[in-house]
């Protein structure tokens, strides 16, 4: 085991760098769309339109306890603009909309989906999340309701929370985010990026302690309350990442009033109109 972590550590030493002003990640180009999408540095990049409309979509759609389709996370934009006109006649179906009016309906749907959830803070937040992303040794960062990536996938199957548990996978140095509360979980989980980046080998055998312990300490139907106690003491794994380097991170960096009060994606209920046509049937 100590040589795989060492091995793995070697493999995943990524940096932020500076290109003709703008901060990216030196190795994933989906990281840094992200990031600057968060922080509405740039305008939406083409790269995660597609997922951001999808996640919302299906947002609004669990809102009103519908079925997500099996092949949801392969559908493009036809599909998806389908499921929203589905979606909408369920709402309201006293509503005698024309076909434009639902492709306006649509478009509301997808320009809320994209719109940045720090869009309007602090002229230098880019900056500020980016040197967060640099002190935690740029790890990647991928949108879990994607399950475009293993670990997401296992945790999909897994976890209490299935696809909306956002946490870091230490084997690929990345954070995993939900949707919805975005930049809160990004802030929360850089912690432990720090963390398993600075202490492989500690952080490593902690982590397998703790699952360990929590196991041997209760039915395996409690193990999971037994871990999340360690959320609550600065001295564990969680304490420490999201108690103790979390408020060092924000502290350092003039990110605390963002971690506060970084707002939600907009509730789906509230279907704005934006003349920006997209295909509907």
């Amino acid at each position: 085991m100590t040589a795989w972590i060492a091995y793995n550590d070697s493999q995943t030493n990524y940096s932020i760098e500076e290109v003709n002003g703008q901060y990216e990640h030196s190795t994933d180009q989906m990281t840094t769309d992200i990031i600057n999408w968060l922080t509405g540095e740039t305008s939406v990049p083409e790269s995660i339109k597609l997922p951001l409309y999808r996640q919302y979509v299906k947002t609004v759609r669990e809102s009103a306890e519908m079925e997500i389709p099996s092949n949801f996370l392969s559908m493009n934009y036809y599909e998806l603009n389908r499921l929203v006109i589905e979606w909408y006649d369920q709402k309201y179906p006293e509503a005698t909309n024309s076909r434009e009016e639902k492709i306006e309906i649509i478009n509301g749907l997808f320009e809320r989906s994209v719109r940045p959830p720090l869009e309007g803070f602090s002229p230098n937040v880019n900056e500020r999340v980016w040197m967060v992303m640099e002190d935690v040794h740029a790890p990647l960062v991928r949108l879990v309701g994607e399950q475009d990536a293993y670990a997401s996938r296992m945790i999909a199957a897994s976890a209490s929370r299935g696809d909306q548990q956002a946490f870091y996978y230490a084997p690929e140095h990345t954070i995993f985010i939900r949707y919805n509360d975005s930049v809160k979980v990004l802030l929360d989980e850089a912690g432990h990026a720090e963390q398993f980046k600075e202490a492989p080998h500690r952080s490593h055998w902690r982590l397998f302690e703790s699952l360990v312990s929590s196991f041997f300490q209760g039915a395996l139907s409690e193990a999971n309350e037994y871990y999340r106690q360690g959320y609550r003491t600065p001295t564990a794994l969680e304490g420490e990442a999201h108690i103790v380097r979390r408020s060092r991170l924000l502290e350092r960096h003039g990110l605390g009033t963002v971690f506060d009060t970084a707002p939600e994606q907009l509730a789906p209920e509230h279907v704005c109109v934006v003349p920006n046509p997209l295909n509907v049937d």
